[in-house]
């Protein structure tokens, strides 16, 4: 057993750590225990989950204390497709009402209230821009007759002129750099990026919403239920034009307007506004969003060895599949490829990429390959695998699971792949055509063989349903 003891003491009080006793799944715990100290006058707001009782709790004229307490906690045992460790992790909440941090000091008990102090003592002094970036502005969007064009003009002016540095140092971990500086500079982190975006925005008379969010592949929302600032990592903008509500990541040179990614997508926000919090949903990719569709001609030659063309088309989540490719020299681009398609002894003679960068942008990979030695020769046969490039690992069955099944994402993935056999060839054992439909999983699976080309189908859905 290993046995630790630590003492934490805040000259502050508006973030307070959350208590986690058990700080993987695979570490089991033989005791673990939590006591919060604060004056007697201090009034908290405090939420645990999934903790047994209540603490014990005492107070005097000096100081009121409570103690959590687990015991024999055993390790977890690892289950694919799980939920967020937060969806079922013992823990405990704190947060105060009134508070001081950095000489600001504010008071909230909700949502509503929290980003109304983060708008009013944070933002809103933050927004002033030089006369001269102003008139930049107003000439640059006064042909455009949406706001949404007006809007698209300024994201491409703000990605053009900005890159991202992180700064999480004292209140600059919660308030932004002011956006004359960050139009100054040319630079900010993701609070001063979006700030300096929201500011030109307002040039033009565009509404938008300054939001906090948990981001991340796997989707984090804020909890509803409690307001406090220890939740939310990153920053993101928001504009609910009328009919049209659209959202902007200002980190990023490269993302499409518009378009969040699997980094923020589908999970609740803080919206921080002048008239206060208001929790929003970002937008949801769904499994007809998340496409990969690919289609192929190869020419297998008498001894085994492919060669051919490709072409792959992503969007949605599966849209950056080839981002860190795109931009790379093309001695770089076959090394990085290499490794994703991961199939002994490929080479490429040609890669191209072409993107449509809208907001369920689309991403599309064109490559002439050769793999020698892919189907095998065995006494004058060749034994071909048809399902050349996208393999999934099978998932592991579970017995007597505990934790329910929880799916990311949804996708479609499409093969087409044309075989073009060598001259005199004949062919038998050809897998059955297969065909599945369930209330979350399309599956179908087809080989066909016609003269001396041989043609290989198959398309997977899986739909998010949350319910099962």
């Amino acid at each position: 057993s290993i046995v630790y003891e630590y003492e934490i003491r805040y000259k502050q009080n508006l973030i307070i750590k959350d208590w986690q006793p058990q700080p993987d799944d695979d570490i089991s715990v033989e005791k673990s225990s939590y006591t919060f100290i604060s004056k007697p006058a201090d009034e908290l707001r405090i939420k645990t989950q999934n903790y047994q009782g209540n603490p014990e709790e005492t107070i005097n004229d000096k100081q009121k204390v409570w103690v959590w307490k687990v015991m024999n906690m055993p390790a977890i045992k690892p289950e694919p497709y799980s939920p967020d460790r937060q969806a079922y992790q013992t823990s405990v909440k704190i947060a105060a009402a009134n508070f001081t941090y950095y000489n600001h000091n504010g008071s909230y008990k909700d949502w509503q209230e929290l980003g109304k102090w983060v708008y009013d003592d944070l933002l809103k002094t933050r927004k002033a821009l030089s006369a001269q970036t102003v008139n930049t502005i107003t000439e640059l969007v006064k042909d455009e007759k949406t706001d949404k064009d007006k809007a698209r003009k300024i994201y491409e002016f703000m990605q053009n002129k900005t890159r991202y540095i992180s700064v999480q140092i004292g209140i600059g971990g919660f308030q932004p750099v002011g956006a004359e500086e960050v139009d100054r500079l040319g630079y900010g982190d993701c609070k001063a990026l979006v700030n300096y975006m929201q500011s030109l925005l307002d040039v033009a008379g565009i509404e938008s919403y300054y939001c906090v969010v948990e981001a991340g592949d796997k989707k984090v929302s804020l909890d509803a239920d409690f307001a406090d600032m220890s939740q939310g990592n990153h920053i993101i903008l928001c504009m609910p034009l009328k009919g049209d509500t659209t959202w902007l990541e200002c980190t990023s040179q490269k993302i499409p307007f518009g378009f969040l990614s699997t980094f923020t997508d589908d999970r609740i926000v803080l919206a921080c506004t002048k008239d206060g919090g208001k929790l929003l949903k970002t937008p949801k990719l769904t499994a007809a969003d998340n496409r990969q569709i690919r289609k192929a001609e190869l020419t297998i030659t008498p001894n085994g060895d492919v060669t051919g063309k490709t072409q792959t088309l992503y969007s949605g989540s599966q849209y950056d599949s080839n981002e860190e490719i795109i931009d790379k020299p093309l001695s770089e681009q076959k090394k990085l490829l290499a490794d994703v398609y991961d199939i002994d002894n490929i080479s490429f003679n040609e890669i191209n990429y072409s993107q449509k960068k809208q907001e369920n942008p689309e991403s599309t990979e064109t490559i002439g390959l050769k793999i020698p030695n892919y189907a095998t020769l065995n006494n004058n046969k060749l034994f071909l695998k048809v399902n050349l490039f996208n393999i999934q690992r099978n998932t592991s069955e579970v017995k007597n699971r505990t934790k329910p099944v929880y799916i990311n994402r949804g996708f479609t993935d499409e093969d087409t792949i044309i075989y073009n056999l060598p001259d005199e060839t004949t062919t038998n054992q050809l897998p059955e055509s297969d065909k599945k439909i369930k209330s979350i999983f399309h599956f179908s699976n087809k080989l066909s063989v016609f003269l001396l080309h041989c043609l290989w189908s198959r398309a997977v859905q899986l739909i998010i349903n949350h319910n099962y």
